[in-house]
């Protein structure tokens, strides 16, 4: 009777081990209309329809998705990658973009907070999301490197690059009439034997365009929360469209990242910190069905247990 009551303890001990890299996180999305000011998203909302799920090897985030005034939210787990640095981060893609005379302000186009303990995507750091992140360029250098007072492009470079050394020329000429230049830069979050470069690129021309396709430049940036000041900002890819001839270069890409300002607004009123221990309790009432598969199962091994002894 006493080895059936240890490995009884035993099997109960194993069954709610908690593994290190294991926390619970929101699972939910909303939307909502910036002008109208109405939607799904609300503080209530999220308290009544949002679930609690237990994950292993992932991060907690929340992404926020802009299409003009229109907003998705996102509140979810992604799996532990080594395209970070950190776990602890803000994200954004943002597009700076050629008015009529002049370059317009920044648009996002995405952001995503980033956390890995017990539930820390909440609803108030998806307020506070919008305001966290922005990022600008001088005029100056746009215009010098993108425009240079010409409206469309006549030629551009044409390539596919993966390169160690800038200096290294690849491309070819491309007459491109009435059109921009492209560069589309890629970042390399899997190295592998043929794309292990420190540049890797592809640039073609975009002929033929019409008067309302205008240059921009598009830029995917992370800001690391806890990280040193002088491995806090990597700015991942930028891709630009433009209409200076030649434009479309590696040398304008590192240009460009080389005078990116960011404004990173982390205020009182919004101070994310790892705890040092996550010691959260899993919710019955709020246990996902993957959950309540695992303990179920659990259950019947302990059962399986009993009975193999009791019969032996």
């Amino acid at each position: 009777m006493t080895t059936v009551i240890t490995i009884l303890l035993c099997s109960i001990v194993i069954l709610f081990y908690k593994p290190v890299n294991a926390r619970q996180c929101y699972i939910c999305s909303c939307n909502y209309d910036w002008d109208t000011e109405e939607g799904s998203c609300s503080e209530t909302n999220f308290n009544t329809s949002c679930l609690i799920r237990n994950v292993t090897g992932s991060y907690c985030t929340v992404d926020s998705y802009y299409v003009g005034n229109y907003e998705r939210r996102d509140f979810s787990a992604i799996q532990l990658t080594t395209k970070y640095q950190d776990s602890h981060f803000f994200e954004a893609v943002e597009t700076i973009a050629l008015g009529d005379s002049k370059w317009s302000a920044t648009v996002i186009t995405s952001l995503t907070y980033s956390c890995d303990w017990d539930l820390c995507n909440t609803y108030s750091i998806s307020e506070y999301l919008p305001y966290t992140f922005q990022i600008t360029i001088d005029e100056s250098v746009l215009n010098y490197n993108l425009i240079d007072s010409q409206q469309f492009a006549e030629k551009c470079n044409e390539c596919f690059g993966c390169i160690k050394d800038i200096s290294v020329t690849l491309c070819s000429i491309k007459t491109c009439t009435h059109g921009l230049c492209s560069i589309d830069e890629i970042h390399n979050y899997a190295p592998t034997a043929s794309n292990n470069c420190t540049y890797n690129f592809y640039s073609v021309c975009i002929p033929s365009v019409d008067n309302n396709t205008r240059p921009y430049v598009r830029i995917h940036a992370v800001y690391y929360i806890d990280l040193p000041g002088d491995k806090q900002v990597e700015i991942s890819e930028v891709d630009l469209r433009c209409s200076k001839d030649f434009c479309n270069t590696i040398e304008v890409v590192e240009i460009l990242k080389n005078n990116v300002q960011m404004n990173i607004n982390i205020t009182q009123d919004f101070q994310p910190s790892r705890p040092i221990v996550t010691t959260a309790v899993p919710d019955p009432k709020t246990t996902t069905p993957d959950s309540a598969a695992t303990i179920s199962s659990g259950v019947m091994i302990i059962v399986y247990f009993m009975l193999a002894l009791l019969i032996a």
